[in-house]
């Protein structure tokens, strides 16, 4: 009797030990970086060689942002990029440029959003490429235009640059 006990003990102990695997299996291929970035982009991104992934959110309410650098090995990424609305081609809107590497005027400066842990731009400056900018913000009225992002005390934005020369995208989302 002893015997059937502890084999049914070691048979539920095995069981929910293969469910926890399995979610933790499942939720890093359902995260991953080229999955979020195809998602948010509707351009599929899985070809991409992660070059630098970090994530912020998980504090207050989800805030925080993400920033991912996918290295593709040729042109198929850049030829699914549409020429058209949403994506532009650069240079940047000066609101873009504020977001991705700040600004001086007179007496006022504005850090970038994006910054390592020196407060330098994560976001490289790039001569030839296009870029992407998705406000999602609830009060947003055109989620394809950025010209009204700095007249809210919150951002909930999804934004990326590629660079048609390295053939590397920049990809970030930013949350408050």
């Amino acid at each position: 009797m002893k015997s059937k006990f502890i084999k049914i003990i070691f048979l539920l102990f095995s069981i929910v030990i293969l469910g926890i695997l399995s979610l933790i299996v499942l939720n890093i291929f359902f995260n991953a970086p080229q999955r979020k970035v195809s998602k948010a982009l509707g351009i599929n991104a899985s070809s991409g060689k992660i070059l630098s992934h970090i994530d912020t959110h998980g504090g207050f309410h989800g805030d925080g942002y993400a920033y991912t650098v996918l290295q593709f090995s040729d042109d198929s990424y850049c030829d699914r990029i549409p020429t058209s609305a949403p994506w532009h081609p650069l240079p940047l809107s000066s609101s873009m440029q504020t977001i991705l590497y700040g600004t001086t005027k007179d007496t006022q400066s504005t850090s970038p959003l994006f910054t390592d842990d020196n407060g330098n731009p994560l976001f490289p400056k790039i001569e030839n490429g296009f870029y992407y900018f998705k406000d999602r913000h609830s009060k947003s009225t055109n989620p394809f235009d950025d010209s009204a992002i700095w007249n809210r005390y919150s951002y909930n934005f999804t934004i990326a640059v590629y660079d048609f020369d390295t053939r590397t995208l920049y990809f970030g989302t930013f949350d408050t």
